[in-house]
């Protein structure tokens, strides 16, 4: 089995999948392989289970520039979404690339040789194996996989029900039918589930310490799709997916720079959903404002349909303790429940971006907070190396094609040149404490921001939030602008192409 390679992509999800179809398209000379611990490609589309999962983000965006959707729903089933990305590799001749049930487990990187050396393994018990690579490209997300948040909530060693994740969900429909089942939660997992779940349940009802910002759209169908199709399908989706690109930044742009106005539009919007005596602004009416958390996006209004007809409630307080057959609450009341379901969130990477790698660059390790983030996909004095972290205001594969044509742009020109290395390097550059990943105060990130890459106010030491903006600076910009050091092999090296072979 090859071990030599010019290019390693760690992860087989969308963003691997990206990464691979620009490195086929855009570096046809160059040898990559992309390693996924997992047995399936599909990434967080495999990983997930728990009922009703879908994408919370338009398919018009969140499918890739390259492969029009074509299933018809605005919204993916997570089945329709593994249907695409398998579709997406196979279609593109990229299964050949993709080695699976290999985790990567360490990564070191020799200035001397200007080489990363791998360790791999999978699953526990077998050898470790070792992959060479000039250029390493980690495409692994941004939680993590084996650890979701769950906040230490008093009583729940005496809960006589079943308590679940939905990140460790495990499919079976038996686990709520007919039974009384509480959602701890009030994101987009919470708002996806209960829809879902409702008619099967006794009854259902969504627990929130505090409220959220939704808004609904329609589930299938798109005007600029629908009129150009007949004429011309590859036209029609790239209009499609440019007025949703741009829509999507305006929305966003209009939030931030006009808060209070949208907030208003936003619980309008939710009003005109529910009857006349629901209490909104109790239940939706949020502290903060929009797109200080993510905005979620609820298909048809199906979630606030299940709480207009009954078959779903919503209880807005704080939890005293989980007792034996339910929750109690600061208020006194009391919500019985077979089932718990806790949609709390994510917890993201502690080495971010490196997942669960130990990496160390001529033996010193890898520390997160020493770097900065340099252009939405390298990191300063981390030498021969790029990573994906997709938008949060946006779709996720937005910024994964940005990243990967970048990457491989870059790529290209260090093979034109000649060059082995390319190192950010920051000189001067005034670091912004105040800055978070995705420029939210979600709670997952407020939680780690203090261990993650550091940023500047300034492009481009920063993980840009602004698409249309990051099209120009990611694929017009010229390469080389200042602050890349570059560098043409020396004795041991070689330059990138063609794996490592003649060596100098």
């Amino acid at each position: 089995m090859d071990s030599e390679y010019d290019v390693v992509i760690v992860g087989a999800g969308i963003s691997g999948i990206s990464g691979a179809y620009y490195m086929k398209k855009i570096c046809p000379k160059l040898r990559f392989l992309v390693i996924e611990r997992r047995e399936n490609i599909g990434g967080t589309w495999d990983l997930f289970k728990y009922p009703g999962i879908r994408s919370d983000s338009s398919m018009w965006t969140f499918g890739f520039s390259w492969k029009p959707w074509t299933l018809g729903k605005n919204l993916g089933s997570a089945p329709e979404i593994l249907q695409y990305l398998n579709e997406a590799v196979d279609e593109n001749d990229l299964r050949k690339h993709i080695r699976l049930k290999t985790n990567l487990i360490s990564a070191s990187y020799s200035s001397k040789t200007a080489t990363w050396t791998l360790t791999t393994g999978q699953p526990p018990g077998t050898s470790h194996a070792k992959i060479l690579c000039k250029f390493l490209f980690m495409t692994t997300g941004y939680y993590n996989y084996d650890k979701p948040y769950t906040p230490d909530i008093p009583g729940k060693h005496r809960f006589r029900g079943q308590l679940v994740h939905p990140q460790m969900w495990s499919g079976d429909m038996a686990d709520y039918m007919g039974k009384n089942v509480v959602v701890i939660g009030s994101g987009a997992t919470a708002a996806t589930i209960i829809p879902e779940m409702a008619p099967h349940t006794k009854k259902i009802t969504m627990l929130q310490r505090s409220p959220g910002y939704f808004v609904a759209g329609p589930s299938k169908g798109d005007i600029v799709y629908d009129t150009i199709k007949p004429f011309s399908p590859a036209l029609a989706w790239r209009a499609a997916r440019a007025v949703h690109t741009l829509l999507g930044a305006h929305f966003y742009n209009a939030c931030k720079s006009n808060p209070e106005k949208w907030r208003q539009r936003l619980m309008d919007g939710v009003r005109s959903l529910v009857p006349d005596d629901f209490d909104v602004d109790t239940h939706f009416s949020p502290a903060y404002k929009p797109w200080d958390q993510r905005v979620c996006l609820v298909p048809d209004g199906d979630f606030f349909q299940a709480l207009s007809d009954g078959t779903a409630h919503v209880v807005t307080d704080t939890i005293d303790t989980i007792t034996e057959t339910g929750i109690q609450l600061s208020s006194g009341r009391t919500l019985e429940a077979d089932l718990i379901v806790m949609a709390t969130g994510l917890n993201l990477q502690e080495n971010f971006p490196m997942s669960t790698v130990a990496v160390d660059i001529d033996g010193k390790p890898y520390k997160s907070t020493d770097h900065i983030f340099y252009k939405n996909a390298l990191l300063s004095d981390i030498p021969n190396f790029a990573f994906t972290f997709g938008y949060a205001n946006a779709s996720w594969t937005l910024k994964a094609d940005l990243v990967s044509e970048y990457v491989c742009t870059l790529l290209n020109h260090m093979e034109y040149y000649g060059y082995s290395t390319v190192t950010p390097h920051a000189k001067d550059v005034e670091i912004d404490t105040s800055q978070v990943m995705m420029d939210l105060q979600s709670g997952y990130l407020q939680r780690t921001k203090h261990l993650m890459p550091k940023q500047s106010a300034e492009h481009p030491w920063q993980l840009s939030q602004q698409v249309l903006v990051d099209m120009w600076r990611q694929l017009i910009e010229p390469v080389e602008d200042g602050n890349l050091v570059f560098a043409r092999p020396t004795v041991g090296q070689t330059a990138l192409r063609s794996g490592l072979q003649a060596k100098l």
